[in-house]
Parts: structure tokens; C-alpha cells; sequence
């Protein structure tokens, strides 16, 4: 562990030199938090980036800080399992990588920001999808949500959503410092250190965060360790920099995704270290609150070495390195045209350097060890302009992106939207049309451990529909959202084993309801309940989409009996679905299953709280993937020390 905190503190030395020369990417266009009284509930909301008339029409879930804190989970994805629709798979195991599914589509059709940063990176087999058990909670302040197709907010990759995490700032002039301990299952030992505040008319935040966890099954373990900051400098008369960082480190021995794992594999794992740093600011300015800029750019790097025991007799063993760095440059002007109509333009680039150095170990017979080393870069500008407006209670907005990814054809990512509410009546119906794309990864064209790459592949896109009906009940304090979405995703990436090349054939028709709600009947007790149904299917291929249950959904209860204690109760369930693994190759039913979690707060006083949590407090035996089965009866103590 000495090596992994070591490096740690390397990278962020590096962060420190090179901050002054890389700037970094906004969150959700102007993203706004909740406001503030509003209950910490995950709540679904319209995105408003700026005013009210830039109401954007797509529904989006809100996570805030008191629920992240309340919830006493570790990671992001045990947070996103909290989100209506949102389908978080993981392998059971802390090592292995844990992504999350929104409206049908894969994993890798999810963009991921933080704090602005793109962390997908499109070098793995995993095609872009992020490993959301990697990053802790402990500095995150907000998750935002955002479902449908969304190219036109951020160009490749959003074909199915995008979640956009906010990391802490300071708020208060006296330094705030916070830490925390705990102990549980399976070995875990984590802490977390902080110190916040607001200084010289900015804010700085810098936090660190470890963990360590023996598996449940076999002799998988995990060790992480994060570092992460965040200050903001005045720069005159209405000008802000923000500068941001993170600095990561995690090594784990697990089963690769596809062996069938501890039920079916061989038994060998796979060990991996991953670093990841990424970088950057925001310069913000404004003229009488009328024209706003904003110069942002963002910086990204991951590093991979993984030695893999191959899985069943079909995929030998492996070593694998890859190093993958993203550069993202660009400029927002936003304009006031009136009290109810605004304009906004915009130009960004892209560019990606992908490495990666594999071997396949072969047998003799079949001609011996492969390499699979490739080198590739792209590097993709585009633009969009932007326009909203207001025609009495009726909120519009229409915008269109275009991007030009070198030597492939122009991408056009249209959307519009609109808001409307009905009277009086605490209704209000939304609606968004777009089209989204998103580039071939570097691995699905190169493929060095398939031997299938494909450089002429196209994008993949996704087209989407939905309308949704928002209702408050204020009397109650009861907040209803109803959606309907429709997307279909074209051109997908697959493995031809006649051509033994990745193609663009696959097609997927996903349609759905997302149903949430959110009551307050007492200011002690906070409810929110939510149920989607979704049904996926591809012409292409007869047989059922993998990882997909037609129904899920939960209740959470937060009360507070007495005064110092706090209490939360989870249940949660998914329906049937269906899986297939190289060690069991015919696709098989993985049953539904249902969960009860409990967790739990008391202060001890205004600095001291005992934080517990119980997970599968009922034992179900479950899992996503054939063979991978999922934690059993868990639990969790620790405490928590803020000096305010």
C-alpha cells in the first residue's frame, strides 16, 4: 500500500505544475444545485442552467448533499442505484467494475463527468464505460442525472444519458474539517479527510479518501486511494477561475467480467492498477449580467496494467497496458436578448490519444503468442448555437451541435424541448426530441485482444423521444413525475465471427415509463418511491437483450424518531433478466430479486455521529451476472468528526 500512496502524492505534484496551463469543462451547461430548503430526497427536477426560461424539458434525477450523506454509501454507483431507471451492475466484487444502464442502452452509452472532466475512456474492452465503484463519495457535494440522448450538450458518447457528479466547495470563511472512519464485512477499513472554507473572495476545497476490502467470494480484494480539490479565484469584476483536481489511484484482484466467475471460472484471477488524473478550470465572466463567458477546458488521463489468467478454454491468458489522455477546449457566450429570450453559441475540441501493448499467450499450435499494440489519436472540433424563449407560460428551446470527427462525416445533433404549465394547477407537461452519436471506441477499432479490429467503422447513434407530466400537491407536499421515453439506438458495434471483425449491424428499439414521487407528510419523515418500466429488443437478433429486467424499482424512508438519531429504510427490486458468459455460453434467465437495507445515524454531539449501515439485511442470494453472486447479509459502523 505504501506504492499506491506514493503515487498518489506523485500525481498530485503533477496536478500542481501543470494546472497553470490546462483549464477545465463546465458541468451541465451552467448547471444550477437544487434550491436550497428543498428536502434531500433524490429528486426529479428539470435542468435549469442559467434562468427559468432555459428550462430544459428532459427529466433529471438530483441527488444532493444531505442524501449522500444520510445514505452512508461508499461509492457513486451505490448512490445512482437510487435513481428511477438507472440499472447499476456490478460483478459483486469491490474489484471488479461496477457501470450503470440508463433507458435500455449499454453502459459505455453513458457520459460521466466530473466535476466537468469526461472520465470515460475508450481504450478497454469495456467500449468507454466508467467504473463508478471508484469513485468515493466522500468529496461529492451533487449528482445530477440526466436521461435521453444528449450529444448536444458535450458531442460523443451521451447516447443514453449523462451523469454529471459535483464535488464539494467551500462555504463558510471559518475552515470546515471533516473526517470519518469506519470498519465492516469483508475486511473493509476506510477514512476520509477534508478541510473546506472561503478565502481571499474564493473557495477551496481539498479532500483525501482510502479504502481496503477483502472480497466475499475467494480471495478478490481491493485498495483505493483518492485525492481531490477544488479552489476558485477571483479575477476581477465579475470574473471567476475555477481550478480542479483529482488524483487516483486503485489496485484489485478479481474475476474478468466474462469468465462465468467463482461458480463457473477457473478459480484465477485477474490483477489490475489503475491510475487516473485529471485536471482543469473554468473562467467565468460576465458584462452587467447580460453577456456571459465562459473559457473551459479539461484534461484527462488514465493509465491500465492488468494481467488477466484467461477465462474457460476460449480466451487464453493476457497482459495488457493501455494509456489513454483526453484534451477538451472550448468556449460559451450566452446572451440576453430580453427578459424571456436568450441565445447561445459555442465552439470545442476534442482531442484523444489512445496506447495500448497486449500479448496473447496462444498455444504453440495455434501459432504462438500475439501482439495486439496500437497507437491511436483523433482529435474532433465542433460547435452549436442555442436558442430559448418564453411565450407566456410556455417555455421553448431549440439548438443544434455539429461536430467533425476528422476524416468521417459531420455528425448533426439536433434537440428542442418544451415546458408548459397547466394553469394553476401545480401541473406541468415537458416534452424533448434529439439525436445523439457517439465515436467508435479505440478498442472496438483496433481490438487488440479480439484480433477483430475495424478502422472503418461508423458511429453509433441513438435518436429519442419522451414526454413527461410533473405534478405538485402543495397542500401535501407530494411531488409526482410520469415519463414516457422511446429510443432507438442504430449502427451498434458487433463481433462478426464469420469476418471475425467488429461491425456496425446491431439495432435496439427501447421504450419505457419512468414513475417517481416524492412526499414530506412530516419534517422528520422524507419519502421517495420510484418504478420504470422498460422493454428492449433488436430486430437483428431474436433472442433477449442482456442485463435488461423489464421492471425495477424502489422506497426509501428517512424519519427521525428523536432528535440525535436518524433513520433510513431501503427496498428495492428488479424482475427477471437474462446473461450470457463465455464460461456459459446459452443465454440463461437470472432470477429477480428483492432487497431491505438499512442505515442509520446518531450525534453525538455537534462534531461526533456514529454512522451504521446493514445491506441485504434479509441475505437474498442474487447476482447481475451468471456466476458473479452479489454480497449477502453486510454491515458497517463508523464515525464521523466535522469541526465547523
Amino acid at each position: 500500500m505504501g506504492n499506491l500512496t506514493n503515487s498518489l502524492l506523485l500525481h498530485a505534484f503533477c496536478f500542481l505544475f501543470v494546472c497553470n496551463d490546462v483549464l477545465a469543462q463546465p458541468a451541465l451547461r451552467d448547471g444550477q444545485s437544487p434550491p436550497s430548503g428543498q428536502d434531500a430526497q433524490v429528486k426529479e427536477r428539470v435542468v435549469v442552467r442559467a434562468r427559468p426560461l432555459d428550462s430544459v424539458a428532459a427529466s433529471v434525477s438530483v441527488i444532493d448533499e444531505e442524501t449522500i450523506e444520510d445514505a452512508n454509501v461508499r461509492t457513486v454507483a451505490e448512490l445512482l442505484e437510487y435513481v428511477v431507471g438507472a440499472r447499476v451492475l456490478s460483478s459483486g466484487s469491490r474489484g471488479g467494475p461496477a457501470t450503470i444502464q440508463l433507458r435500455g442502452g449499454d453502459p459505455n452509452f453513458v457520459l460521466v463527468l466530473l466535476d466537468g472532466v469526461p472520465l470515460n475512456d475508450p481504450t478497454g474492452v469495456e467500449g468507454g464505460a466508467v467504473n463508478l465503484s471508484s469513485i468515493p463519495t466522500s468529496s461529492v457535494k451533487q449528482i445530477e442525472v440526466v436521461r435521453g440522448p444528449l450529444s448536444y450538450f458535450y458531442g460523443s458518447t451521451a447516447l443514453s444519458g449523462i451523469v454529471n457528479i459535483t464535488t464539494r466547495r467551500g462555504t463558510t470563511k471559518k475552515p470546515q474539517v471533516r473526517a470519518s472512519v469506519e470498519g465492516g464485512g469483508n475486511a473493509l477499513v476506510r477514512g476520509d479527510a477534508s478541510v473546506a472554507g472561503m478565502a481571499g473572495g474564493g473557495d477551496y476545497y481539498l479532500g483525501f479518501d482510502w479504502e481496503q476490502q477483502a472480497g466475499h467470494v475467494g480471495d478478490d480484494e481491493f485498495q483505493q486511494a483518492n485525492l481531490q480539490g477544488s479552489f476558485a479565484v477571483p479575477m476581477g469584476e465579475g470574473a471567476t477561475l475555477r481550478l480542479s483536481t483529482r488524483a487516483a489511484l486503485w489496485e484489485a484482484d478479481d474475476y474478468p467480467e466474462s469468465s462465468g466467475g467463482p461458480m463457473f471460472g477457473s478459480g484465477d484471477l485477474r490483477h489490475a492498477q489503475v491510475s487516473e488524473l485529471d485536471v482543469g478550470a473554468d473562467l467565468h465572466w460576465s458584462n452587467a449580467d447580460v453577456w456571459h463567458n465562459r473559457f473551459i477546458t479539461t484534461f484527462y488521463r488514465r493509465g491500465m496494467d492488468r494481467e488477466s489468467p484467461g477465462v474457460s478454454y476460449f480466451v487464453p491468458p493476457s497482459v495488457e497496458a493501455t494509456s489513454y489522455w483526453h484534451l477538451r477546449s472550448g468556449w460559451l457566450t450566452t446572451y440576453d436578448l430580453s427578459t424571456v429570450a436568450r441565445i447561445s453559441a459555442g465552439l470545442d475540441i476534442d482531442h484523444e490519444n489512445g496506447k495500448n501493448v497486449s500479448m496473447l499467450f496462444l498455444p504453440p499450435f495455434f501459432g504462438g503468442d500475439v501482439s495486439g499494440d496500437y497507437v491511436l489519436s483523433r482529435t474532433t472540433p465542433g460547435t452549436f448555437v442555442e436558442a430559448t424563449a418564453s411565450v407566456g407560460d410556455l417555455s421553448v428551446e431549440a439548438g443544434l451541435r455539429a461536430d467533425f470527427p476528422g476524416d468521417r462525416d459531420t455528425e448533426w445533433s439536433p434537440r428542442v424541448g418544451a415546458r408548459y404549465p397547466v394553469g394553476q394547477s401545480g401541473t406541468e407537461i415537458r416534452g424533448t426530441a434529439s439525436r445523439s452519436f457517439k465515436l467508435p471506441s479505440f478498442f472496438a477499432l483496433s481490438s487488440p485482444l479480439q484480433l477483430g479490429g475495424n478502422p472503418e467503422l461508423r458511429p453509433e447513434i441513438s435518436v429519442g423521444v419522451d414526454v413527461g407530466i410533473d405534478h405538485r400537491v402543495a397542500d401535501w407536499d407530494l411531488t409526482a413525475s410520469f415519463t414516457v421515453f422511446w429510443i432507438r439506438y442504430q449502427d451498434l458495434v458487433d463481433f462478426d465471427f464469420d469476418l471475425f471483425q467488429n461491425i456496425n449491424r446491431d439495432e435496439v428499439s427501447a421504450k419505457g415509463v419512468e414513475l417517481s414521487l416524492r412526499w414530506d407528510p412530516d419534517p422528520r419523515v422524507k419519502v421517495f418511491s420510484d418504478l420504470t418500466y422498460q422493454n428492449a429488443e433488436s430486430p437483428v437478433s431474436a433472442e433477449p437483450l442482456r442485463n435488461l429486467p423489464e421492471w425495477m424499482g424502489s422506497v426509501r424512508v428517512g424519519f427521525q424518531p428523536i432528535e440525535p438519531l436518524k433513520v433510513r429504510v431501503e427496498l428495492s427490486f428488479a424482475s427477471e433478466s437474462f446473461d450470457v458468459q463465455i464460461a456459459v455460453p446459452d443465454m440463461t434467465l437470472v432470477d429477480g430479486y428483492g432487497l431491505l437495507d438499512l442505515a442509520a445515524s446518531w450525534d453525538l454531539n455537534t462534531t461526533w455521529k456514529i454512522l451504521a449501515r446493514v445491506d441485504n439485511l434479509t441475505d437474498t442470494d442474487y447476482e447481475h451476472f451468471i456466476g458473479f453472486p452479489q454480497p449477502g447479509l453486510t454491515g458497517k459502523i463508523g464515525f464521523s468528526y466535522t469541526l465547523r
